[in-house]
């Protein structure tokens, strides 16, 4: 090693980005599942080395706490769907609400939907495709805040959003390091 430091390339937000997430979403079993945490705790299972994935939740209100290495960025959805292949209106209505804020300040929600359907590789007992381990071919609509690096310390990270019956409210107390 030349003892220099590489860095990595900023992440684009797009469908392959995207992916990735749902990948890495379901790539734990319930037990240990980001997405089904209640804390916190599981937030830096499987994480890759461009960029920090966060969860959502499954239509319910939460608070987690969450340690994210500085100089990383940071994907969360605000609202994401996944549909079968041969889905022709896969993602939210556009009545449903979408909001994300970091530190008190309004972020830009991106939404990024598959034209066509994508392959996502899931492990048995995973809480997203209950009914199957391997890979799936499914469709993709999601609305998505990419974050830059965070400064060093403490940020308080909120999304929350939904339509009737589907609310959710997930709160991130961040600390990067």
């Amino acid at each position: 090693s030349s003892g220099t430091s590489s860095k990595l390339a900023s992440p684009k937000l797009d469908l392959e980005l995207t992916r990735r997430w749902w990948e890495w979403a379901a790539s734990e079993p319930t037990s240990s599942n980001p997405v089904a945490d209640t804390t916190g705790a599981d937030c830096r299972r499987g994480q890759p080395a461009d960029v920090f994935f966060l969860a959502g939740s499954f239509g319910t209100t939460e608070t987690r706490r969450c340690e994210v290495p500085s100089g990383t960025f940071v994907l969360i959805p605000v609202l994401n769907q996944v549909c079968g292949a041969r889905s022709t209106d896969c993602g939210f209505p556009a009545a449903a609400s979408r909001n994300a804020m970091l530190d008190g300040k309004p972020l830009g929600i991106v939404n990024v939907a598959s034209q066509t359907p994508v392959t996502i590789h899931t492990v048995a007992g995973n809480p997203l495709f209950t009914d199957v381990a391997g890979p799936v071919s499914v469709q993709l609509n999601g609305d998505w805040v990419l974050l830059p690096p965070l400064a060093t310390g403490s940020h308080d990270l909120r999304v929350w959003g939904g339509l009737d019956t589907f609310r959710l409210d997930v709160t991130y107390h961040l600390v990067v390091l």
